[in-house]
């Protein structure tokens, strides 16, 4: 992990349990994410509960590991219990300490302003909004994998159209680069 005031570690994936399993039968899927990553900023991957959301995310995040100098970073927010609270665990997560005299979201843009990374937010359904916004402000490539199908442009705080015409659990793009 991180030293203290260092910021994330470069490289690599972080915060991810190791792939006890082999992945079988998504890689069209994996394929889609990774190369939609190419080309968004942020992205959702969508679908009921228990369908692979999140080991689709980790799939994904190993192959476009590479991609990424300051590496991976899984922020898993299902015990995160309100929104005021988003921005802490994401600094918690990347080990990026709150500047004295700035707030924890200034201190992340700071840090991250330097840093060529990916976020991986998982179970952030009940956090949308904050995470919208935090997104908004990190300006850094974000995939989140929530059970709520969410309009295109919701995560991102833009207004967009209805995503149609894609299965459930498949990444949908939310914000341009």
């Amino acid at each position: 992990m991180a030293q203290a005031g260092a910021g994330p570690v470069p490289g690599g994936l972080h915060g991810f349990a190791p792939a006890l399993t082999s992945f079988v039968g998504r890689a069209s899927e994996v394929d889609e994410v990774a190369a939609l990553l190419g080309q968004y900023r942020l992205l959702t991957v969508t679908g009921p509960g228990g369908v692979g959301k999140t080991r689709l995310a980790a799939e994904v995040a190993r192959r476009v590991a590479g991609r990424f100098a300051d590496g991976v970073w899984l922020v898993e927010l299902a015990t995160v219990p309100e929104p005021a609270l988003v921005p802490s665990a994401v600094a918690v997560a990347l080990g990026v300490p709150q500047a004295p005299g700035m707030s924890i979201v200034d201190s992340l843009a700071g840090v991250l302003a330097r840093q060529q990374l990916l976020l991986v937010i998982d179970n952030c359904e009940h956090v949308l909004t904050a995470v919208a916004e935090l997104c908004g402000a990190l300006r850094l490539a974000v995939a989140a994998a929530s059970p709520r199908p969410e309009r295109t442009g919701e995560l991102a705080g833009e207004p967009g159209p209805p995503a149609r015409g894609r299965r459930r659990g498949q990444p949908r793009p939310c914000h341009g680069p």
